[in-house]
């Protein structure tokens, strides 16, 4: 029960979440205090999991209709992967207490970290609940996702310490350029799915080149101005994160593709996972 809970909530999308709020907090503390940090990254994490509870929820029904093998005896679906057999109170039950986890944690770092996480969570339904539903509304909606696991992270990380001071907002308008290019790629993956199921994301409205143009433009400008700053010496680049990013990104890689079974979707994502992780939050450390 436990593994499926974990599963629900995309684990590989996690560390999109954490990373830029482990940065928010070293940029406010400059080093990494262990009470907040565990906090931290229970709330961040808390966080992208309702995210995708919420989206694999409201995409259910189309979900179904894009079935496409069996895996490991468990009816997979082509749009999200989750298991349409999944029991309507069991999902109920994770995404509760995601919210629970994200509100306890975050509240016991602060009043200004509580909001933000109420306002994270506002975005985890407005980005896939009708009638706002702002991923099927182009560009707003990756926008929408690379501010959430951008600013939203890194805020939650950056006000779990006493500080005054604006120096996170270009380090967040950063990741969240970067996040919003890599959560294209997943839309990109399930173009003919959403687009046969006439799902509006930005692959379908804008086309399956120019979102993929746009995208990699995201990354590569991102990851460039990133550079440049741990390069001028505003920030120094920590290797550790080079590592973490390509594994975290291949690793969503290969479980969004599981199904298509096309490993050279995989391949594909080489070279970006590693313009992802040139560009990696923990580049501010």
């Amino acid at each position: 029960m436990t593994l499926n809970a974990i599963k629900l909530t995309k684990p590989q999308f996690w560390p999109l979440s954490i990373l830029p709020a482990l940065a928010g907090l070293h940029i406010a503390a400059g080093f990494f205090p262990l009470f907040q940090t565990a906090l931290v990254v229970l709330a961040a994490a808390s966080l992208s999991a309702l995210v995708e509870i919420v989206n694999n929820w409201s995409d259910r029904v189309s979900d179904a209709r894009q079935v496409i093998k069996k895996v490991a005896g468990v009816t997979v679906a082509g749009g999200s992967g989750m298991d349409v057999t999944a029991q309507p109170g069991f999902v109920f039950f994770v995404g509760l207490a995601s919210v629970v986890i994200a509100g306890i944690s975050s509240s016991l770092l602060g009043t200004n970290t509580f909001i933000v996480a109420v306002i994270g969570a506002t975005l985890a339904f407005c980005y896939s609940v009708p009638p706002v539903q702002l991923k099927c509304r182009g560009i707003i909606g990756l926008l929408t996702i690379g501010g959430f696991r951008g600013c939203i992270s890194l805020l939650i990380g950056f006000l779990a310490w006493p500080h005054a001071g604006n120096e996170w907002i270009v380090p967040a308008l950063y990741i969240s350029l970067l996040i919003t290019g890599t959560a294209t790629i997943p839309h990109l993956l399930d173009y003919r799915e959403d687009k046969a199921s006439k799902i509006s994301t930005f692959p379908v409205a804008a086309g399956y080149q120019t979102a993929a143009r746009i995208a990699g433009a995201f990354i590569i400008t991102s990851t460039a101005f990133m550079l440049a700053a741990a390069i001028s010496g505003i920030a120094a680049t920590n290797i550790l994160s080079i590592p973490v990013s390509v594994v975290s990104l291949l690793a969503g890689a290969a479980l969004l593709d599981k199904r298509h079974n096309d490993p050279e979707n995989v391949i594909r994502m080489v070279p970006l996972a590693f313009a992802a992780a040139l560009g990696s939050p923990l580049v501010f450390l």
